[in-house]
């Protein structure tokens, strides 16, 4: 055999892309083939084959056998029901795990803390709990234990977690913690004293808080290095974070009249996603193109009322204007002011401008899509489609502009022009996911529009 595929490093970049995201699908059937080659290509192609390893594929193995598998196991995702929890806590509890970084655990009454605690080891790097009657003690071991521990989140944790518990383990971790999320469940931990304690993780990049954050709790020039933040704020914060010229990703939920948030956030010149869910008061279009202007890598950009009373009175020519300034757009949600013209014409000015977009959502338009020119170009890699006010028009031309625009309405998305026909008929709202096992649902609860 020749020397270079004795080499580890040749070998595990070489099985690295069987598994990889240059592959459509990873490909296990080689990797379990090149296992039983020698003894160091089985080591090196279980490094890849059990780096994250399906619970079940470990369940399959014989108890006595496990342990050499888990010695290869960085991330650990665990799913499904409270039975299915409660299973796979007492047959792998008793393993050891060295080279564990990250640790998953989706919402579940069977997440205790005497029975997670089996999995926390010194080298854990990640640990993201959606769910489960943890509480301080869990918390203790953990920031008593990982000592590279960089990203914490916790979700609906049952009241069983205290303030003092979340404090005592971000100042434990405090020189090592870069992201720390806490949305859902957990809004009694956001308060002044929490901010001052966050604030004082230097090198924290990722923040994601639930509760209310008022204007005079987040001191000045704090979180120098913060990338990206989740939160819910009074308008008058954003003037602040215009502060944080590092921001990348911003998601906000604003409780108070929204008209000066993009104009507070002209100064910032990163963000690549911008989210604002706002309550009320009305956005003013200069003022966001203004931000739109100052940062041309935005991939993202979502604009949408809570409650209806906020708007974006947009003209087809501001959005015009935000869509020239974002070449590299690939996700554009905009809920517009009702009764300005915005039309079909828009649609092909996208396509045109956006050539990467998968996602376009554009309420209260009016949208006549047999107006839109045969040579418009289509949207070669779009997800998912909606637009409000849907003018019905001549049916089949619609679909056969459809069509044209949307390349993947062929194949597996629409199996004839019948299912097209019924569609049009009703608002229009399709999401594509997979394009192999696509549902097409008008009738979705959280958008009443449809």
């Amino acid at each position: 055999m020749l020397s270079a595929l004795q080499n580890p490093l040749i070998l595990n970049r070489i099985f690295t892309s069987l598994a990889g995201p240059l592959s459509a699908e990873p490909d296990f059937n080689t990797l379990f083939s090149a296992a039983q080659v020698s003894k160091k290509w089985n080591y090196e192609a279980n490094k890849i084959i059990w780096h994250e390893p399906p619970i079940p594929a470990l369940l399959q193995i014989e108890k006595n056998e496990r342990q050499k598998f888990a010695d290869f196991t960085e991330e650990l995702s665990f799913n499904g029901d409270d039975e299915c929890h409660a299973n796979v806590y007492q047959q792998l509890g008793s393993l050891k795990w060295p080279k564990l970084e990250r640790l998953a655990f989706d919402a579940s009454d069977e997440n205790t803390s005497e029975r997670i605690a089996k999995f926390i080891v010194p080298g854990l790097k990640r640990l993201e709990i959606y769910g489960g009657p943890i509480d301080d003690s869990f918390l203790k071991l953990v920031a008593e234990t990982c000592s590279h521990l960089h990203s914490v989140t916790i979700d609906n944790p049952r009241q069983g977690v205290s303030i003092t518990g979340i404090t005592y383990l971000l100042n434990c971790r405090k020189d090592t913690l870069k992201e720390f999320v806490c949305l859902y469940g957990m809004d009694y931990i956001t308060t002044p004293e929490m901010i001052l304690t966050l604030s004082h993780i230097c090198g924290l990049r990722s923040l994601g808080l639930g509760g209310l954050i008022r204007s005079h709790w987040i001191p000045q020039k704090s979180f120098p290095e913060l990338r990206k933040i989740q939160l819910l704020i009074e308008a008058k914060v954003t003037g602040i974070l215009s502060t944080i010229g590092s921001l990348e990703n911003l998601a906000l939920r604003i409780e108070g009249d929204c008209s000066e948030v993009f104009a507070n956030l002209k100064s910032l010149n990163k963000l690549a996603d911008v989210e604002v869910f706002s309550q009320n008061g009305t956005i003013r279009p200069n003022d966001l193109l203004t931000v739109c202007r100052n940062n041309p890598d935005i991939k993202s950009l979502v604009i949408i009322p809570e409650n209806g009373t906020t708007s974006l009175p947009a003209t087809e020519e501001d959005i015009i204007a935000l869509i020239n300034t974002l070449p590299k757009l690939d996700t554009l949600r905009l809920q517009v002011l009702s009764g300005n013209q915005v039309t079909q014409d828009i649609i092909a000015t996208i396509a045109l401008k956006c050539p990467k977009l998968k996602i376009l959502a554009l309420s209260n338009g009016n949208f006549d899509l047999c107006k839109i020119p045969e040579t418009a170009p289509c949207f070669e890699h779009l997800e998912e489609l909606e637009l409000a006010e849907l003018i019905e028009g001549d049916i089949e031309k619609n679909v056969k502009v459809m069509q044209t625009l949307f390349p993947f309405v062929d194949g597996p998305f629409a199996e004839s022009e019948e299912e097209w026909i019924t569609l049009l008929k009703k608002k229009l709202a399709v999401t594509v996911g997979d394009r192999d096992d696509v549902e097409v649902d008008t009738d979705d609860p959280d958008n009443p529009e449809e």
